[in-house]
């Protein structure tokens, strides 16, 4: 069965557009695959999907492992533990020498070829400055006899480089608010740990895989409304997703009354343009039945032809259909209009599958959606797959969005045979954390699982929605057509705890925003050593052009806290350019308007100092341009 699902797989890359691959060049080049012209400064291990070379976890709090100079001809690799353990050897310090400084830094790389379902954390500290956190995916504790690798890299700059012994620490990581309970869940062995020197400077701060996110944005269920709109800038900003080429969702669906989106949708898109996002459409209603011999009706091909004509520049990516099982949506259906969709669109658009549910009954045929040979068939009409998720449900055994993607689209060697682009993920105010792992704050914990669990095998994923009773980021008690955005509040955490906004501002701080990093260094570097906070700068500048008006490009300067204390990060950046700069710093606070702040001509020559603190669990982000003298 294994072979067949490869065969047919095969079959299907070869029906793959030439617009996936063109649409990916960009992607590959920033994923963190070490260019072949890296010089390797040392690479532990064989690439062969093993750990048989390694020895097993030592009872050790922390592994001293001296890279040998002569490691390219090392056969014997038994000193250096065949991954990490948190109950067991929670942390390797890794020591080398360096004769030089890569000019443009470092890439350190792992492949992990097996980890546990709870998300494990990995902390890359180098010389006492943390440079990552990786957020590990795995299959480990469920009943899948497949095993999940994948490669992540963490890029190093010079400033945290020295001439001489280095030290790079690894640690296992609990989560935020998890007890020694999760610990002996915190594991994960390695193929092979790899450092290389840069030959060009770094196209992104990797620290894991490189992931884009989004949500949605509407009022009421689907009101792509002018108010809708309004809000837009703020939600955008506060998540701290705006400009940086994350995605949206448009659920612009054919019967939904008028009204609701039609006068306004060309505006929504046209704003979320401005800043620099990517847009996931949805618009065709499946519930219909094709003609007497299986194509689809003329009505229904003059709908999908003229939404194309409106948005098709606008949109990125186009969504067969919504959990088609669950809304008893038919199988030939879905086929018909992924073919259709494929022959008419605009070159840059990509097809995703269906919102997945993986319902096991409705449909025609009966819980087709549940049975994977079955949706794999429109997976071969398809450039991306989807798949929806709550909760801790990505890892059942039987429909979790991750298990069930690996059942048909896993190469046996490394990730997923194609990218990922979740349309719906996320918890509500019901979902708690698995009560194994110990966490005294179990409804944010589960929240921040999901999606660190999304972080490590998704390429694209969305909350389910900004504005939405139990689920959403933000409240929604108010009238929308009065509402000032800027007085927009959080949704607030269950019993006192972190709310969602917390969680999902952190994450895309640290993983979601994008462009060509910035030289910094820490001016209190002493207070910050082995603190897990984390510094992200990047320059949008560089990425590419979307489809219909770009944004503005924007410096980005983020600070993140993964500690459970306050911290003070003090940074000196160097900006794109010498000159004034202008823009808002976004923090802490229970309204956008009490956490925004106006940032008024600083000064960068072009070095820039900040000194930010932040309490736990914090982010604050800095969105900054250049100012244009008059």
């Amino acid at each position: 069965m294994r072979n067949r699902v490869k065969w047919v797989w095969m079959i299907s890359i070869l029906m793959v557009p030439v617009a996936w691959f063109i649409f990916h060049e960009h992607e590959k080049k920033i994923h963190g695959k070490a260019a072949e012209k890296n010089e390797v400064i040392w690479n532990l291990g064989l690439d062969d999907n093993s750990s048989n070379e390694f020895s097993s976890y030592p009872k050790q709090q922390t592994s001293v492992v001296a890279v040998p100079s002569n490691w390219s001809k090392q056969s014997n690799w038994k000193a250096i533990p065949k991954g990490m353990k948190r109950d067991v050897n929670p942390n390797i310090r890794l020591e080398f020498k360096l004769a030089s400084i890569p000019k443009y830094g470092a890439e350190l790389s792992f492949k992990i070829i097996q980890a546990d379902k709870a998300v494990p954390q990995m902390a890359v500290w180098s010389n006492n400055t943390m440079v990552g956190m990786l957020q590990i995916a795995g299959v480990g504790k469920t009943s899948l006899s497949k095993t999940y690798k994948e490669s992540y890299q963490v890029y190093i700059p010079k400033e945290f480089l020295r001439t001489g012994l280095n030290v790079l620490q690894l640690s296992a990581v609990r989560c935020m608010w998890c007890s020694e309970a999760e610990d002996s869940s915190l594991w994960w062995e390695w193929d092979y740990l790899k450092l290389a020197a840069l030959e060009e400077p770094a196209k992104e701060p990797l620290h894991g895989r490189y992931v884009q996110m989004g949500t949605m944005v509407t009022e009421g269920d689907f009101g792509y409304t002018v108010n809708a709109i309004r809000h837009l800038p703020t939600v955008l900003k506060w998540l701290g997703i705006a400009y940086s080429g994350n995605v949206m969702r448009t659920a612009f669906w054919s019967d939904v009354e008028p009204h609701q989106w039609q006068e306004s949708g060309l505006t929504y898109m046209q704003t979320l343009k401005d800043y620099n996002m990517r847009i996931v459409a949805d618009y065709q209603n499946t519930a219909f039945k094709l003609t007497a011999n299986q194509t689809l009706p003329d009505d229904i091909k003059r709908n999908i032809d003229q939404f194309f004509r409106k948005y098709g520049s606008y949109i990125n990516y186009y969504e067969v259909d919504n959990e088609p099982g669950l809304f008893n949506r038919s199988k030939a259906v879905n086929l018909a209009i992924a073919d259709y969709v494929n022959s008419i669109k605009p070159k840059h658009v990509l097809t995703i599958s269906p919102g997945w549910a993986y319902w096991p009954t409705g449909g025609q045929p009966d819980g087709w959606e549940r049975d994977a040979h079955q949706r794999m068939e429109i997976e071969q009409k398809t450039q991306l797959t989807n798949g929806h998720s709550y909760g801790l449900s990505y890892a059942d055994d039987e429909g979790g969005s991750f298990k069930e993607t690996l059942k048909i689209l896993n190469d046996e060697h490394e990730g997923l045979a194609k990218q990922m682009l979740v349309t719906e993920m996320g918890a509500n105010d019901s979902h708690t954390d698995n009560p194994d792992y110990g966490s005294s704050q179990p409804h944010a914990s589960v929240f921040d699982r999901i999606m660190r669990a999304h972080i490590g095998f998704a390429d694209v994923f969305l909350q389910h929605a900004a504005f939405f009773p139990e689920y959403g980021l933000f409240q929604d008690n108010f009238n929308w057509s009065t509402h000032d955005p800027v007085d927009t509040a959080a949704y607030p955490g269950i019993n006192q705890e972190n709310s969602r906004l917390k969680t999902y501002r952190r994450l895309a701080l640290a993983y979601a925003t994008h462009g060509a990093p910035l030289s910094y260094d820490y001016l209190n570097a002493s207070s910050i050593a082995n603190k897990k906070v984390y510094f992200r700068a990047v320059n949008t500048a560089t990425l590419p052009l979307l489809p219909a008006k770009g944004a503005t490009n924007k410096t980005l300067l983020n600070f993140v806290n993964f500690e459970t204390s306050t911290q003070t990060m003090y940074v000196r950046v160097t900006m794109p350019e010498k000159g004034t700069y202008e823009g808002e710093r976004i923090g802490a606070g229970k309204t956008f308007g009490l956490a925004k702040t106006n940032v008024q001509e600083v000064w960068a020559g072009p070095d820039l100092d900040l000194r930010v603190e932040l309490g736990p669990g914090e982010a604050v982000q800095y969105i900054l341009n250049k100012k244009i003298e008059k």
